[in-house]
This record gives structure tokens, sequence and C-alpha cells, in this order.
């Protein structure tokens, strides 16, 4: 959870807006504490737990950096506020931060993309990478927790642990070929796969 100084500047924030670039500080205790939530719900899942220890810290040093983009491309890709603050916050720091997390200048991974304390080109060369890989399929949870997984076990060079990846995209087929009414399914598997090529850049 965010320390007491953290969740004080988080509030400020909100409540008066942000006119100003935030301190290096803030920038990364906020970005650790997001690798922190998503380190633990990865390490959660069960296609997690029946790798060995080794295993899972091979696989997470390969694949955390385009996991992580990912995350930051469905902030992107969301339309809706209270999501976007969903993603950014767990419940018990919803609480802490109470209505405030609504107010003014809410705080969510764009936002904190936008005043990020690093260069102009730099930071606009990112925000404009974020919005050309934004995706809106990405805002139907279930695709974007399946994308997450193929992400998360895909690994060429062991042909079992990329099964599993495999088998994640056919059950992204099936749950697409599910919502016919929604989309045209060969669109979206082509919009997927190439957003999945893009992180692996």
């Amino acid at each position: 959870t965010l320390d007491e100084r953290t969740v004080y500047q988080t509030i400020n924030y909100c409540e008066n807006g942000i006119n100003a670039d935030v301190p290096m500080d803030y920038f990364q205790i906020i970005n650790f504490y997001l690798r922190e939530r998503l380190l633990r719900f990865l390490f959660s899942l069960h296609d997690m737990e029946i790798l060995s220890s080794e295993r899972q810290l091979q696989l997470m040093r390969k694949n955390i950096r385009k996991i992580q983009i990912l995350v930051q491309v469905l902030s992107y890709s969301l339309a809706d506020l209270d999501a976007e603050i969903s993603l950014m916050f767990s419940n018990e720091d919803r609480v802490k931060l109470g209505s405030v997390s609504l107010g003014k200048q809410p705080m969510t991974i764009t936002q904190l993309a936008k005043w990020a304390p690093i260069p102009s080109e730099q930071k606009d060369v990112y925000i404009r990478k974020m919005i050309t890989l934004s995706n809106p399929f990405l805002q139907d949870k279930k695709i974007f927790v399946l994308m997450l997984m193929i992400l998360l076990f895909e690994d060429k060079s062991d042909p079992n642990v990329n099964h599993i990846s495999e088998q994640y995209w056919t059950m992204l087929k099936r749950y697409l070929e599910k919502r016919t009414a929604m989309l045209d399914i060969n669109m979206a598997m082509f919009a997927l796969e190439k957003l999945s090529i893009s992180l692996n850049e």
C-alpha cells in the first residue's frame, strides 16, 4: 500500500491539479508501487505456481518489461476514468484517497506520464507510442488478462512453457468467436497479434 506521504501528495494533486512535473521521488514511488502490484498478481497465477521458483524468475526477467508496457497501453486504451483509477490504485488505497481520487485532476497512469520528470522530447515520444499502441479491445477485461497471459508465458526457447502461451491464444480466439455481434474476429485477432508483435520489438 501507499505510505502516508505519498497518499498526501496524491490527494493534493487530485484536489488542486498538477501544473508542473511531479518530483522524481514521487514518480519513482508510484512506479515501484505499480510494479509491485503487478508482480504480486503474476506470481499468484496458477500456471505460474506450477513452475519452479527459478523458472518463474527467468520468465519474469524475460517478459516483465513488455507486460508493464501492456498495462500502460491499457491505461491509454480505457475510455472510463473510474477504470483508469482502478488500474492505478488498489481498493485499499482508493479508500485512503476517498472521493478525492475523482477530484479536479485524478491521478492515473496517463496523467503520471504527462507530468513525468523527464525531458519533454522523451515524454512526447513515449506518449505518442502509447497512443499508437492503444487498442479498444483491451477495454474488455478478459481480453486484457488473456493478452497478459500470452505475453507472460511467451518463451520460444522452452516449448513446454511457450505451449501455455499458445493455449491462451486459442482461448482468446474462442472468446472472440463468442462475441461475433460485437466485432469481426479476424480484425480483432489481427489487431491483437499486431499489438503482441509491437510489444516484443
